[in-house]
């Protein structure tokens, strides 16, 4: 497993994606794959300043009517008992399912005079979002994992960081940490080069001692 570090989530992804690319061609990969962080759909708004000013509508009551009608808002309680409910607010979803129906959402301006929504916006669109942003070490980040079959993990590895170094080029402020099963390796490792010369030393000298005694 290795994880790419960085702040643009469109990078991320094509970045990831050439990674995965990358890695598959090594030998001994499998079931390659990034993480998912796209794939949400996603409504866009782009509202147009000249034409809302002239019909003297703020873009906060816009944004506050396309909430009320799409998403919901809470305008006050329900009491059953002892139970309480929030009351939503909300078009139903025949009138909200589609860039098109949006946009004949009503916005009322100072004067009272109706005006659809497709008349102040420039785009209506619903458009692919991310599905979830994953952080760590105060950056974001996108996981890629593999699967190791008929090697060890150490060469699988060194090949894949050999790979990816000539394969993909990573934009400064970008950076690759490899993690999971060769994270655990490399500790395992370090430790057995600090405890196994201490553990000869230790038998050498009790080996010394032990034949500096008399008879």
């Amino acid at each position: 497993m290795c994880k790419i570090f960085g702040e643009d989530l469109d990078v991320l992804k094509e970045k990831s994606d050439e990674i995965v690319r990358a890695v598959s061609t090594v030998k001994g990969a499998r079931d390659v794959r990034a993480e998912q962080i796209a794939g949400l759909p996603v409504l866009q708004i782009e509202i147009d300043r000249g034409k809302i000013a002239r019909y003297g509508i703020n873009v906060a009551d816009v944004l506050d009517m396309v909430e009320i009608a799409v998403a919901g808002k809470v305008a006050g309680e329900v009491f059953e008992g002892m139970k309480r409910f929030d009351l939503v607010l909300r078009y139903p979803e025949r009138y909200r399912n589609s860039p098109d129906l949006i946009g004949n959402i009503v916005i009322i301006s100072p004067e009272g005079k109706k005006v659809p929504l497709t008349q102040l916006v420039k785009k209506i669109a619903i458009e692919e979002g991310p599905a979830q942003i994953s952080h760590e070490q105060a950056q974001r980040r996108v996981v890629i994992e593999a699967n190791v079959r008929g090697r060890d993990i150490g060469s699988f590895v060194a090949e894949a960081k050999e790979t990816i170094k000539n394969k993909v080029h990573l934009p400064p402020g970008y950076a690759l940490e490899w993690g999971g099963q060769f994270k655990n390796l490399e500790s395992a490792r370090l430790r057995l080069m600090i405890v196994v010369p201490i553990t000869l030393f230790l038998i050498l000298f009790l080996l010394f001692r032990q034949a500096l005694k008399p008879w």
